[in-house]
């Protein structure tokens, strides 16, 4: 996993982070797992928009590959991925956070079926402020 913290207008880490994690990650299990779990640096109080992409895939189509991405411990996207080759999930959101650090996470399971794999890779996350 690699975290940047760098803000490209004026160079300070107070205003922004980044981290990804680009190996594959497996899973059987329902309960979730850190693909991303970074703690940012001293930020701002602000409105942030929080940028995050990953690939996805399940073993078998009649399960799912759950995605969650949290601030803090609380969830921004909770969403399902049913494809068996790996699909590109990305979202964007704007969140306001008070100052200090904040914890981000990309987190995934399996969903639905006994056995099947779920899989990650090429996950991204950025939070920058805007406002």
């Amino acid at each position: 996993m690699t975290a940047y913290n760098t803000d490209f207008s004026n160079n300070s880490a107070t205003y922004r982070h980044y981290s990804e994690s680009t190996a594959e990650s497996t899973t059987t299990g329902t309960a979730l797992v850190d693909k991303i779990a970074e703690t940012t640096g001293g930020l701002v109080a602000g409105t942030y928009r929080l940028d995050w992409s990953a690939e996805l895939k399940i073993s078998v189509v009649t399960a799912s590959a759950r995605v969650v991405v949290e601030i803090d411990g609380s969830s921004v996207v909770d969403g399902l991925v049913g494809c068996t080759a790996y699909a590109r999930e990305t979202a964007s959101t704007e969140i306001a956070l008070v100052s200090g650090v904040h914890t981000i996470k990309i987190r995934f399971a399996r969903s639905g079926g006994t056995v099947e794999t779920a899989s990650i890779k090429n996950a991204r996350v950025s939070l920058y402020r805007v406002a």
